[in-house]
C-alpha cells in the first residue's frame, strides 16, 4: 500500500500541522452546556496516529466543538500533564517513521507554529529555576489553532455536512496544513459510520424481559456507542460501605485494585458497580481508587444511595475522566431520578460470590464486595439516545433474591 503523508518539512522531519480523529456526535460532554450534536475532536500534532493510537505518556487536545476553546482542567499543571508529550513523524534523515520527543521536533519548528500549538508552562519554568536548572518548558494545547483561526468552526460544518450525507454520525481521520497567517488547509483521509447501528445511527438495543434487566439508564453515561458482554461484575454494597470505619475504608480501594490485578490478562471485561464518587480524595463521598486501581475494567457505575448519602459526581476536570477516556472505559451512574428506567440491584445475587478467593487478606470487606462471574450479560450503551442498557439477552440468574 503506498499512500500520500500530507505535511510539510520542518528541518530533517517532515509532519502535518494537526492531525487526528473528528466525530459529528460527541460521546464525552464534560460540561453541562456542551452540545453533543456539535461534535468533538481528538487532536494531534504531527502524524494522527498519536490520535488513534492509545498510550500510557501522550494525551491528545480534546475539542467540543461547540466549545472549542474550553479545556477539562483548572490549573497549567493538569493541562501540561494530560497533553502530547511526543510526536510522530517522518524523518527524513533516516527515511523512516519515528516518535520523537517534543522539544526534539519543537526546535526545528517556526516560532509562528510553536506559537498556534504550543503553551510554555511557567509554573515548571519557576520551579526549575529555583533548583538551578533554568529552561524554557512547553506543551501542546492547540489552543492558538482553536482561539485564533477559523478551524473549529470549519470542522464542525465538515463534519455536519458528511453526518446530513451519510444520514448517520461519522467519524473521519484528517490532517490539516497551516500557515504564518492562519490559513489552513483540511486533508480529509478517511470518512465512516461511526456506530455499527441501524439506519439513523442509533443503536438498536434490544427489548429485554424485565426480570433480565440489570439496569436501564437514561442521559446518564459516558462513551462511544457500543455493544460489550461482561463476564464479571464487582459490585460494592453502599451501605456497607458507608458503615465501614473511617480508617478502612481505603482498604475497599485496595481490594478493587487487587480484583483489576487479577483478571488482567485474562480478556474478561469488568464492570465495577461503586457507591458515589469513584477516585475521590475523600473516602467518605465514594471509593477512593486511583486509575490503576480500574485500568483493566471495561465499565465502572456510580451508585447513588440515599440511606448513605452517596451522589455519584465525575469530576471531569480529574486525572481520572482523562484516563477514562483514553482507555475507551465507559461510564454511567445510577440515580434514584427519572434518569434511572430500572435497576435491579439484587438480579445477580443468586450467582456465587468470588470475592472471598479474590481477596484472601480483605476478608473483613467480605459482604461489602460481591464479585460474580456473569455468562450472558452485556451492556448496550447508545451515545446518541444517551441510553445505557445493562442485562441477560436469554437466561437470568435464578433463585433467592435478598432485598
Amino acid at each position: 500500500l503506498v499512500q500520500r503523508v500530507s505535511g510539510s518539512t520542518a528541518g530533517r522531519f517532515y509532519m502535518p500541522g494537526v492531525a487526528g480523529v473528528g466525530y459529528s456526535r460527541s460521546a464525552y460532554k464534560w460540561m453541562p452546556d456542551m452540545d453533543p450534536d456539535a461534535g468533538m475532536l481528538r487532536l494531534v500534532i504531527g502524524l494522527g496516529t498519536k490520535a488513534v493510537d492509545r498510550t500510557e505518556t501522550d494525551y491528545p487536545r480534546l475539542v467540543n466543538l461547540d466549545r472549542p476553546t474550553v479545556t477539562a482542567y483548572r490549573s497549567v499543571a493538569d493541562r501540561h500533564r494530560f497533553s502530547q508529550h511526543n510526536v510522530d513523524v517522518v524523518d527524513l534523515s533516516r527515511g523512516e517513521v519515528r516518535t520523537v520527543q517534543l522539544d526534539e521536533v519543537r526546535v526545528c519548528l517556526p516560532d509562528w507554529y510553536n506559537r498556534l500549538m504550543l503553551e510554555r508552562d511557567y509554573e515548571a519554568e519557576a520551579a526549575l529555576r529555583d533548583a538551578g536548572m533554568p529552561q524554557e518548558v512547553w506543551f501542546v494545547s492547540c489552543q492558538g489553532l482553536l482561539e485564533r483561526t477559523s478551524f473549529p468552526q470549519v470542522m464542525r460544518a465538515l463534519l455536519k455536512s458528511l453526518e446530513n450525507v451519510y444520514g448517520t454520525p461519522v467519524d473521519i481521520e484528517y490532517a490539516v496544513n497551516t500557515d504564518e497567517q492562519g490559513d489552513f488547509v483540511v486533508n480529509l483521509l478517511q470518512c465512516r459510520p461511526l456506530f455499527t447501528a441501524k439506519p439513523g445511527g442509533l443503536l438498536d438495543i434490544p427489548e429485554l424481559p424485565e426480570d433480565a434487566v440489570y439496569f436501564d439508564l437514561k442521559d446518564s453515561s459516558m462513551g462511544a456507542s457500543m455493544k460489550r458482554p461482561v463476564d464479571v461484575v464487582v459490585e460494592i454494597d453502599p451501605v456497607g460501605y458507608y458503615q465501614l470505619p473511617y480508617a478502612k475504608k481505603p482498604l475497599a480501594a485496595r481490594a478493587v485494585g487487587q480484583i483489576n490485578r487479577h483478571y488482567a490478562k485474562s480478556g474478561k471485561n469488568l464492570l465495577l458497580m461503586s457507591p458515589g464518587r469513584l477516585g475521590t480524595s475523600s473516602p467518605e463521598l465514594g471509593v477512593p481508587v486511583s486509575f490503576a486501581d480500574i485500568s483493566n475494567f471495561s465499565g465502572v457505575c456510580e451508585v447513588s444511595e440515599d440511606r448513605a448519602g452517596y451522589m455519584p459526581e465525575l469530576s471531569y476536570g480529574s486525572h481520572m475522566f482523562q484516563d477514562l477516556v483514553e482507555a475507551d472505559i465507559f461510564y454511567c451512574a445510577v440515580w434514584k431520578d427519572r434518569r434511572t428506567l430500572r435497576f435491579d440491584a439484587g438480579l445477580l445475587r443468586p450467582l456465587p460470590d468470588l470475592y472471598p478467593g479474590l481477596c484472601p487478606t480483605l476478608l473483613e470487606l467480605s459482604g461489602i464486595f460481591r464479585v460474580v462471574e456473569t455468562p450472558g450479560l452485556s451492556v448496550w450503551l447508545d451515545s446518541v439516545s444517551g441510553r445505557a442498557v445493562c442485562g441477560f439477552e436469554k437466561n437470568a440468574p435464578t433463585g433467592e433474591k435478598k432485598p
